[in-house]
């Protein structure tokens, strides 16, 4: 997996990580090690009222898929924590309006950075990662842009 990570940062504690998956980019943590794809499906929110597969619950903030499926619970981050998990990774905010797509508030992240770098020096890796763009529509493709391979 190591191969795959594109990106690190520790935030109040809790490590956040990118990595290349089936799903295209994605963003994981340890511990306890849950994570979910970057894109259009995924915003950090305040949950009111829990899911059945939240661990915690508590209404707390976490990062989602959907606006309702808990994929990392950030009931022990700030706000100012979750700010930075925001600008780090392009994860929009629910209560924060933004006209930027979800590709172009990616392509603005410290992440999106760690990907082209990630790109550049695992070039067979990117190639055949490159076909997965379920939730980031044509991330291979802003890569290539930002890395002038068009």
């Amino acid at each position: 997996m190591a191969t795959r990570r594109f990106y690190r940062v520790v935030i109040e504690g809790m490590e956040f990580y990118g990595i290349i998956s089936v799903d295209g980019p994605y963003v994981a943590t340890q511990p306890p090690g849950r994570g979910v794809a970057l894109g259009r499906c995924t915003s950090i929110c305040f949950l009111e009222q829990p899911g059945f597969d939240s661990r915690n619950r508590q209404p707390h903030w976490a990062v989602v898929k959907y606006r309702n499926e808990e994929r990392i619970d950030l009931s022990p981050q700030s706000s100012n924590a979750r700010k930075q998990l925001s600008q780090e990774f392009g994860i929009p905010i629910c209560e924060v309006g933004s006209y930027l797509t979800e590709n172009e508030f990616f392509c603005s992240s410290a992440a999106f950075r760690g990907l082209c770098e990630w790109a550049k020096n695992h070039p067979r890796l990117y190639t055949e990662y490159s076909r997965h763009q379920n939730y980031l529509p044509d991330w291979p493709k802003m890569v290539a842009e930002a890395l002038g391979n068009v």
